[in-house]
Parts: structure tokens; C-alpha cells; sequence
């Protein structure tokens, strides 16, 4: 890591190796920062793709992502997530030399605020918290999948046993929660925090 990170807050955008459920990532991508404490960071990954193979709890840049310091439109997808200590050397510079390399708008607090309702809805803190350590990576959607084995079953992938076998798929919808449901958590106190220093 090029840069110290303590001024780091929720909704900044910084690039990292975010790891793949197969192991380590060789490229860096754009992570969106969910939560801040004093020894760890809480990422969502980052990717262009329209695909439906990485899809949970989104939100998505299409709008100008330059003022983001984003090359692309970039979708942050909040169910894939890492928890990582400050220190992590996968916290690593752009090719700019630049850790930060942007900030949310104000246009995108209500969808985050939105989604860290939802994490804080998926069970026990000191639980959700160690998953995140070990990196969460959900499983393709139902359409993914389907289209796949259709695929498979035309001759233009793999054999339909083949795709259910390598493909783990998340079939509990998330809950839905209004922001007010959520308040008096760390990780809307986190991004309420985020929304004061703005002001």
C-alpha cells in the first residue's frame, strides 16, 4: 500500500486485489468502501461487467464516473465483500499511484444507506463480521444459471451436470428493509458519519 489510509471514509472508492472464491486476484479493480473502523475496512467489488454472474445488493455508477474517479460505468456489488485490515497488502495504488481514487456522490446515500440496511439485516454482527473476513462470494443468478444450462443443453457449454456442479447458487431472496429499521447500527452509523463530514 502507497499511501496511508486514515482519513479513509465510507462511500470512498479505492482499488484493491479483490480475491476470487478460487484464490488470489492478480489485477486491481475498484472496491467501494461499506465500513470504516479504526483497525478494518469493509469493500464491495467493483466491475463493469452486464453480465448477471456477479449480481447482490448493486449499486450502480452509469452517470459521469469520472467525477468518481472511475474509468467506466462500474456496478458495486455489496454482496460480494471483503472485511480486511487497514494494513492489507491488497490495499495496493492504481497505475495513477493513487489508493483513493474517488468518492460517492450524494445522489448514491440513499441506495448505500439503503444496502447497509440490508447487510446489517443478514444475522448476529460478530457472524456476518467473520464471513466477511473469509470474503462473501454469492453464487450467479437464477437466470445465469438457467441460461447456462440451456447452453449446455443446445451443445454450447458445458453438460448440464457439469454446470450444476460447478455452480453455487444463493436461493434466499435478502431481505428488504427500510433505512429506518436500521438505525442505531454500526453500519448506518458509519455511513451517517460518512454523511456528516460532507456537510
Amino acid at each position: 500500500m502507497s499511501e496511508p489510509n486514515e482519513l479513509l471514509q465510507v462511500g470512498d472508492i479505492v482499488t484493491a486485489l479483490f480475491p476470487h472464491k478460487e484464490g488470489p486476484a492478480k489485477h486491481a479493480r475498484p472496491c467501494l468502501i461499506l465500513e470504516v473502523t479504526d483497525e478494518e475496512l469493509l469493500i464491495a467489488y467493483g466491475t463493469t461487467s452486464k453480465s448477471d454472474a456477479n449480481r447482490g445488493l448493486d449499486l450502480s455508477v452509469r452517470e459521469d464516473p469520472e467525477a468518481h474517479g472511475l474509468h467506466r460505468p462500474t456496478r458495486f456489488v455489496c454482496a460480494r465483500r471483503l472485511r480486511l485490515p487497514r494494513t492489507d497488502a491488497r490495499l495496493v495504488a492504481d497505475r495513477h499511484g493513487r489508493l483513493f481514487v474517488g468518492k460517492l456522490g450524494q445522489q448514491y446515500r440513499p441506495r448505500l444507506d439503503d444496502i447497509h440496511c440490508e447487510i446489517a439485516a443478514e444475522g448476529p454482527r460478530d457472524e456476518r463480521e467473520a464471513r466477511e473476513r473469509k470474503g462473501i462470494h454469492p453464487g450467479p443468478r437464477r437466470g445465469f444459471l438457467r441460461r447456462n444450462r440451456r447452453h449446455a443443453k443446445s451443445g454450447t457449454g458445458q453438460s448440464s451436470g457439469a454446470a450444476a456442479r460447478n455452480v453455487v447458487v444463493v436461493t434466499r431472496p435478502a431481505p428488504r428493509h427500510r433505512a429506518k429499521e436500521c438505525v442505531g447500527t454500526s453500519l448506518h452509523r458509519s455511513s451517517e458519519a460518512h454523511h456528516a463530514h460532507d456537510k
